[in-house]
Order: C-alpha cells, then structure tokens, then sequence
C-alpha cells in the first residue's frame, strides 16, 4: 500500500509540476554575443570573470551563425563555449573580426548582469588594469554592490555582489 501511494503522489507530482506556469517557457539556454577579438573576450571571461574555456572552433560555411548574424560572404566566424562550474556552455561567444565597438554613450540595449561570488573587489582591479571602461559602482539593497563595465566591443556589463564585504565604495568615495 505504501509503494502504491507513493508512486501515486510522485505521479501527481510530475503532472502537476508541468502544467506549472514556469515549467511551460521556452527555456533560456545561454547568451551568444558577437565580438571582434575572439582572444581578448576569452581573457575577459577565464582570467578576470573566472569562466572555464570548453572550446574554440571555426564554424563551418553552413552554420547558422551566418545566417542570425548576417555575416557579410567571405568572412569566416569563430566561435567559443565557457562552462561556470557545473553549468556547462553557458556562454558561446561568436567572434566577426573587424566589426567596429558599439557606442557606449547612447541609450544602451541590452546588459549581461555577473555574480562576483566574493571577487568583486578583484575583478574590478583587473577589469581597470586592462583598461576596460567603467561605470561608477554604488550600494546594491541594504548590503551589495554593483558596477557596470564595458568590453572591447562595447557589450555592457553589471558586477554584483551581495553580501559584500569589502570595501570598494569606501576606497572609491576617498578618491
């Protein structure tokens, strides 16, 4: 009797969490950015942000890539996967070489928000030893901080941390 209610209630359970409103969206698989450096993006993204690089490929002629992006004809695309722990190809980059930075002093469309899980003081440290452009951190709720940040193709980005426990925005209101 009791294996019978249990499988029972484990079927209830799957019927029901599928009809769930959440469970019905299409399901955000990972951000494909487009950039000019493909080298310079992978330093951004495993030596400053932490990211672990899966693989760089060339993508063959009858990729989708040319398509989506509207590659001009001739030119070749490269594309790399990083992988943040046990999440794997969270991020593919795609990289079209010559294409000129975004302007990043318009009405900007779109952000890729990072959790700093700790290293927000020294991810900022290095982002401005590279030269990235940086926005102005400020206080994030009661107990966080956030900065954005531009990369070399102008992709806007936004470093938080909660709780934070350094001391960034002291060091930053003394300068």
């Amino acid at each position: 009797m009791l294996i019978r209610t249990l499988v029972f209630l484990l079927a209830f359970l799957a019927v029901t969490h599928s009809q769930l409103p959440f469970a019905q969206g299409a399901g955000f698989r990972r951000w494909s950015p487009v950039v000019s450096n493909l080298e310079d993006t992978i330093h951004l993204y495993t030596d400053i942000l932490g990211f672990e690089l899966g693989e760089v490929s060339t993508d063959p002629p009858e990729s989708y890539v040319y398509k989506v992006f509207n590659v001009p004809p001739g030119v070749v695309t490269r594309h790399a996967v990083f992988h943040d722990g046990d999440q794997k190809r969270v991020l593919s980059i795609v990289e079209i070489p010559g294409l000129p930075p975004q302007k990043t002093d318009g009405v900007r469309r779109s952000l890729a928000l990072f959790n700093a899980r700790g290293r927000f003081d020294g991810i900022v440290e290095m982002l401005k030893a590279d030269g990235y452009e940086t926005l102005p951190p400020q206080a994030l709720g009661s107990s966080g901080i956030e900065m954005g940040f531009f990369d070399r193709d102008g992709h806007l980005y936004a470093l938080y941390e909660i709780p934070y426990q350094g001391s960034y925005l002291t060091k930053e209101s003394n300068q």
